[in-house]
């Protein structure tokens, strides 16, 4: 008897699991759940598509979430596969939906992909925009390297010292790795003064405090 209802409940659910996931992709939301499985599986060329064609036939309001999400998807795909409109659908979408969820999140996207091209100008111009507090916990040792990586390529020293030390004094431990490892490119103090302010032994007198300060953290 007990095996017959276990049987008999296993079915059951089985049926309502199937009825679910049939009802999810022939409902008017079907298009936006193709694109989303398609960009989860990283295939963000036919997610953009599909993306696209949900967008376009869309009849319902644009401050709808599914609506908005699939235009964000969108450009995030479009980021993905280094398309050249790829940008320009981030910005009109943050200027579009200025209070989204998804704002910093594209910030940070933007930024690494100036990164990856190596554009750290544009990485430090996109990446300044964020606060510590605005960058996902998960992201913030990839946030703080690449900003600081950018300040030390453009020689802006100033900038990389005073943000690493003040990212690493009260965050995670992984962050001190990091500032070890920036430092270790600082310690040629007279290159640094040289290029910075060439007469000035305050400036190196702020430097050597800022990181006996670290080390005592």
């Amino acid at each position: 008897m007990m095996r017959h209802f276990l049987i008999l409940f296993c079915v059951v659910v089985v049926g309502q699991a199937w009825s679910q996931a049939s009802e999810k992709y022939h409902s008017p939301l079907a298009g936006f759940y193709r694109a989303e499985d398609l960009f989860e599986k990283e295939q963000y060329s036919a997610a953009r598509e599909e993306f696209r064609l949900f967008v376009d036939s869309y009849k319902g309001s644009k401050n709808d979430p599914f609506y908005i999400k699939a235009l964000y998807y969108e450009g995030v795909s479009a980021l993905e596969l280094y398309n050249n409109d790829a940008i320009g659908l981030l910005e009109n979408f943050n200027r579009e939906y200025p209070e989204s969820i998804y704002k910093y999140a594209i910030f940070l996207r933007i930024g690494r992909y100036y990164y990856q091209k190596k554009d750290y100008p544009k990485t430090i111009e996109w990446f300044e925009q964020l606060k510590k507090q605005d960058v996902e916990v998960a992201d913030l040792d990839e946030y703080h390297f690449k900003l600081g990586y950018s300040y030390f390529h453009e020689k802006q020293y100033h900038f990389l010292l005073r943000d690493t030390v003040s990212s690493t004094r009260n965050s995670i431990p992984k962050q001190k790795v990091l500032f070890l490892k920036l430092k270790t490119r600082l310690r040629n103090m007279a290159l640094l003064r040289s290029i910075i302010f060439p007469t000035s032994a305050t400036w190196m007198g702020r430097i050597k405090q800022h990181l006996k300060d670290f080390n005592g953290c």
